[in-house]
């Protein structure tokens, strides 16, 4: 099973993620799968499911997470737009590492970066990893909202699944 902890993007500011204007030469996310990654767990043992979902289940909530979507950057050939890395985001994502590490999930040695894919270039080979740019052309705000909860879903076949929905508040 292929699996990450992430936020929903509330429905009213889908469209302005989806906007035209910033998907220009890209392939763009669909609207079903724009979300907030909290923590890659990557591959994991079906039969070890349980001990996931409890060791999620353990996270102690510490109130709405406060999401606000401004500017937009560059990872390799995606196009993202940047989640400000508030603090209740970042205690949530630092809960769920520990979290999953505790019970065998490899470390990450990346630091958390929170954004939203909006698109990948059309490409069929990856370029060489180019950083982080921020666009210089004005930071696009958007929208904010409160996250109530984080979900562990399943990528299987190019489709998200929610697996299990655990509160933040």
């Amino acid at each position: 099973m292929r699996l990450f902890t992430g936020i929903a993007i509330e429905p009213f500011v889908i469209p302005r993620l989806t906007n035209p204007e910033f998907l220009k030469g890209l392939s763009a996310t669909p609207h079903r799968k724009l979300h907030i990654t909290t923590k890659f767990i990557g591959e994991w043992p079906e039969a070890k499911l349980p001990v996931l979902e409890e060791a999620l289940a353990g996270i102690v909530p510490e109130g709405p997470v406060r999401i606000q979507i401004e500017g937009m950057a560059r990872f390799e050939i995606a196009t993202v737009a940047l989640v400000v890395p508030g603090r209740g985001l970042m205690r949530l994502a630092e809960a769920t590492r520990k979290a999953v590490e505790a019970i065998g999930c490899p470390i990450e040695l990346q630091p958390y970066e929170p954004h939203v894919t909006l698109g990948r270039e059309n490409v069929k080979h990856l370029p060489a990893l180019i950083g982080t740019k921020r666009y210089e052309s004005g930071d696009p705000f958007f929208g904010d909202f409160e996250a109530k909860s984080f979900h562990l879903y399943l990528s299987k076949a190019g489709e998200y699944t929610i697996i299990r929905t655990y509160p933040t508040c």
